[in-house]
């Protein structure tokens, strides 16, 4: 029998099995030991659009050279976490190997992890997720009030040392699978198939029984150590898994802000006419958006008036910044802080809220500013659900459709929802936010929300 036929007998029985008990289980990939480009990686990635499962890779900081640069297709297509710093076996014992033992200085450990993820959200910005991948999955106990001194908000191990056991809340899975065959002398790049598929049909259908949640299931790979046969398991397994109702590939980054609705595009009239699953999100448009940013907008004139309500010595952060001109406008005082898809300066944070690659926004604004941004944006919900937690107060410009009612035009545009008037305001209040005009310009009405406080 081909390994394609034993993946799609064990996958069918796997699937009766669950439909049987009435459960699902949510899959997920992560392949460790990432710090350059290369043709592995591009294998990886190519591998994952096709499949379209976005992995997540757990990368080590201190072997990335200081001025690597990544290219848009592979951060577009993969999430990164943090796996360790430097990959160095610290453990004293010869049988044991831990880059985070009981011996090391907390101290000396903190300045690794902060030094770490900063370093990864330089060179990968919205695509890093606050997550830490321990090295051999070996972490001492002690040093969890460090992962989240640091900034980090979910653990992923095989739990089968210690650390993820220490705090069930931190940990963000409960079932991993490695498939790589650490056996010097044996050829094949994968453990033996029969024994990979016999263990993830054990795990899949087990419930997670410290949480009695609906149960995860990742597949662990090192991209850099698969041959052939590694590829052509991954290939059938993604194949035969996929579209199932039982099984579902969903990504880390759902883990840590599972997604709240799913996106929706209202065409004319305001009605719901299509859904959209978040993993059909548009593609990018970067040569506009570079070109954006390098030009004088011509919608200057409504950054000028956004600026006009924005208080002396207050910090600002621009949600889709473009060239940032906003900045020249603001009163005296102001901290000024970019966010876009492209990077318009050195310290633009990337963003791309239709694939769900957010930055981690370390404390909250005086004023976040979408100004022209709402009409790009396929999950309305989840855009505002996501930025009313980074300030005390929005302020958001938005062409309704009572105002600008070309539907042919709005679609020109790249505009990917319509919304009336009052369509919007009752958007605002289903997300927890009081809304008030604060002015108009040409079609566009510029509003200032904040936090309901029954909603805080």
């Amino acid at each position: 029998m081909s390994v394609a036929d034993l993946i799609a007998k064990t996958v069918n029985s796997i699937d009766d099995r669950l439909s049987q008990a009435g459960r699902r289980v949510k899959l997920l990939w992560r392949d460790d030991g990432f710090f350059v480009e290369s043709a592995h990686s591009a294998a990886l990635v190519s591998m994952a659009r096709r499949y379209r499962i976005r992995p997540l890779l757990a990368a080590v900081p201190g072997k990335m050279s200081d001025d690597l640069v990544l290219s848009s297709e592979f951060l577009e297509s993969v999430d990164l976490a943090q796996h360790g710093y430097l990959h160095a076996n610290h453990a004293a014992g010869p049988d044991s190997k831990s880059e985070y033992p009981s011996t090391r200085v907390v101290e000396e450990v903190m300045r690794e992890l902060r030094d770490g993820l900063a370093k990864l959200e330089r060179v990968a910005g919205a695509a890093v997720l606050p997550i830490f991948v321990p090295p051999w999955s070996a972490m001492d106990v002690k040093f969890l009030p460090c992962l989240k001194g640091a900034g980090f908000r979910g653990f992923s191990s095989d739990g089968a040392h210690g650390g993820e056991a220490a705090d069930a809340t931190f940990s963000l899975t409960n079932g991993v699978l490695d498939i790589t065959n650490d056996d010097p002398n044996h050829p094949a790049s994968i453990k033996s198939v029969p024994w990979l598929l016999s263990t993830a049909e054990d795990v899949m259908v087990k419930r997670d029984r410290r949480t009695n949640q609906p149960d995860t299931f990742v597949i662990l790979t090192h991209h850099q150590s698969l041959k052939e046969d590694g590829w052509e398991f991954l290939d059938a397994f993604f194949r035969f898994t996929s579209g199932r109702e039982t099984m579902r590939w969903i990504t880390f980054r759902e883990l840590l802000a599972p997604a709240t609705t799913p996106p929706q595009v209202f065409l004319e009239g305001g009605s719901q006419a299509e859904t959209r699953a978040s993993r059909d999100h548009p593609p990018v448009d970067i040569d506009r958006w570079n070109r954006v940013k390098s030009e004088q907008p011509s919608w200057d004139g409504r950054n000028m008036l956004i600026a006009d309500h924005v208080a002396p010595n207050s910090s600002v952060l621009d949600v889709g910044a473009g060239a940032m001109t906003l900045k020249s406008y603001l009163p005296a005082g102001c901290t000024y802080q970019p966010v876009d898809v492209v990077l318009g300066c050195t310290d633009t944070l990337l963003a791309n809220f239709n694939t769900r690659s957010i930055p981690v926004i370390p404390a909250r604004y005086d004023y976040v500013v979408c100004s022209g941004v709402l009409e790009y944006i396929v999950d309305v919900d989840y855009f505002l659900n996501t930025v009313k937690q980074w300030g005390e107060r929005i302020i958001l410009s938005y062409a309704i459709l009572d105002l600008s009612p070309d539907i042919g035009s709005r679609k020109s545009n790249g505009w990917f929802n319509h919304f009336t008037k009052d369509q919007l305001e009752k958007t605002f209040v289903l997300c927890g936010l009081r809304h008030d005009v604060l002015a108009k310009w040409k079609s566009q009405m510029i509003y200032e929300l904040t936090i309901v406080a029954d909603n805080a």
